[in-house]
């Protein structure tokens, strides 16, 4: 070999170790900063138990769970300097510490407030770290801040309803009894009492008509074989039975409200289908009945039968085709996907009791905690088999493609998002009144079939403005919250003149 041959072999040794030498860099700081958007992710997801038990002063009965960081707190270490990671790390040591001082805290007496503001100051920090390692926006990392702001005047509720509402003190039916066989007089005030006295709210959840059928592992959506019908006892089948509970639990909600009855969308009878295909991982409404499958056995998806929220969003669907006439595509398509993640979370918070649960689909991955996150977009899966969890939260994110209907399942985590922050907000729970004002937007008689997120964002103004008046602080916050994830609010709204 030549010198000026043996020079050229050995630079291209050099430069290729140099080389493998910044790939590995590079893909260490990628790995790096996937990991640190879901540790900043699962910050948050906790973190939703301090924001409740900052604004209500009562701790809700959900564990901590910190898997994400036990497994990818390593890989933060390597991209940052130490000093990072420990910040994260007391931000987790600092969650426990305020669930610790919620429900035990009473005896340290005058210290408790001191070490209280301590520790939500150290977690403030921690997601701030963890924003910045993943590259989130200030915007964002400042709005997921924000419901730690306990000096924050909270929004008086202007709403001119309750969820508990009194009812007279004196039953209609005694009034009735006077005033079919009291004396003249009698007869007279009972009568006027009955008609000058508000009505009575129905307590009583109307009649449903369900039929849960089975497939027998066939792909027939209208078989004959009936598992369960309504007023059936058990059936023994662990699907049957659970979408039978779910689908009770989900006209239930719907109904005590905002006294929605879901027999009125779903047809004569509320029919579902279950062992649907050979390990068919998904479930879908037909437009006429709720089709489920069994999963794959437990290796990457569970029974769907299972999965409340899944089961909600499914059967909300059929409100939806009922009350708008969206197209299932592009931007309207996202905001159908958008609206029925809200209302299969709100379900599942109030059914559960966990108002802080923002997950959708949760416990359906066998890998993972749930296949979206409201409250984070992006973040509710990683996994070496589906991938990362593609799901955007902001307009400047807003992916274009020909996939997915137009990426329908992709972008409606912006106007998903959004709802999440009108609804850490303003109120208790977030089915009311954030929950009732993207009701009444759905309801909106200028949705259009191609109606996308501003013509929405525009009916929520008008529904908030109906609902809690021009001056209550629900419009601001409304306003605010589609600003947040990068959508313009039509000015014809902002100014009150939104036509029904």
């Amino acid at each position: 070999m030549t010198v000026s041959a043996l020079i050229l072999a050995v630079a291209a040794t050099i430069v290729g170790s140099i080389f493998t030498l910044y790939t590995s860099a590079r893909i260490s700081r990628e790995n790096g900063r996937t990991a640190a958007r879901l540790v900043y992710g699962e910050l948050i997801r906790n973190s939703a138990s301090v924001a409740f038990y900052l604004r209500v002063g009562s701790w809700p009965q959900v564990q901590l769970d910190t898997p994400v960081w036990n497994q990818r707190g390593e890989a933060i270490a390597k991209i940052r300097r130490v000093d990072a990671f420990n910040t994260i790390y007391k931000g987790y040591a600092a969650l426990e510490a305020l669930a610790f001082l919620a429900k035990e805290g009473a005896q340290l007496g005058d210290e408790r407030e001191r070490i209280l503001s301590d520790e939500v100051a150290v977690l403030r920090d921690a997601i701030r770290v963890a924003g910045t390692t993943a590259r989130i926006s200030d915007e964002e990392i400042t709005a997921n801040l924000a419901p730690f702001d306990t000096d924050r005047p909270r929004p008086a509720r202007s709403m001119p309803f309750q969820l508990h509402t009194s009812t007279p003190f004196i039953p209609t039916a005694i009034l009735r009894h006077v005033a079919d066989r009291g004396t003249a007089p009698e007869q007279e005030s009972a009568r006027r009492t009955i008609e000058t006295a508000p009505a009575e709210p129905a307590t009583t959840t109307p009649p449903l008509r369900r039929i849960v059928y089975d497939a027998q592992h066939s792909q027939n959506q209208e078989p004959a074989t009936v598992l369960r019908r309504e007023g059936d006892p058990p059936a023994g089948d662990q699907a049957a039975d659970e979408i039978y509970d779910s689908i009770g639990q989900v006209h239930d909600f719907l109904w005590r409200v905002y006294e929605l009855d879901l027999q009125n969308y779903t047809g004569p009878d509320t029919m579902a289908v279950v062992h649907f295909g050979e390990k068919f991982s998904n479930m879908f409404w037909t437009g006429t009945r709720l089709v489920v499958g069994d999963g794959d056995g437990g290796r990457l998806f569970n029974r769907f039968s299972a999965s409340l929220d899944a089961l909600a969003h499914e059967l909300f669907h059929a409100v939806l085709q009922a009350d708008t006439k969206l197209q299932f595509q592009h931007q309207a398509g996202a905001l159908t996907e958008a609206v029925c993640d809200v209302f299969g979370v709100l379900a599942k918070q109030y059914i559960l009791g966990q108002p802080e649960n923002w997950l959708m689909g949760e416990g359906l991955l066998v890998h993972a905690k749930a296949l979206r996150s409201i409250a984070a977009p992006g973040t509710a899966y990683d996994t070496a088999e589906m991938g990362s969890d593609p799901q955007v939260g902001h307009m400047r994110d807003y992916v274009r493609t020909t996939d997915d209907n137009g990426g329908i399942h992709i972008n409606s985590g912006i106007p998903a998002h959004a709802f999440y922050r009108l609804a850490t907000s303003v109120g208790e729970h977030a089915w009311d009144p954030a929950g009732r004002i993207w009701l009444a937007a759905v309801r909106d008689k200028r949705l259009r079939p191609t109606s996308g997120f501003a013509t929405f964002a525009g009916a929520t103004v008008a529904a908030a403005r109906e609902l809690c008046g021009d001056d209550g602080p629900e419009v601001a916050a409304v306003t605010e919250s589609w600003e947040t994830v990068g959508v313009r609010v039509p000015k014809t709204a902002l100014a009150g003149a939104a036509a029904q």
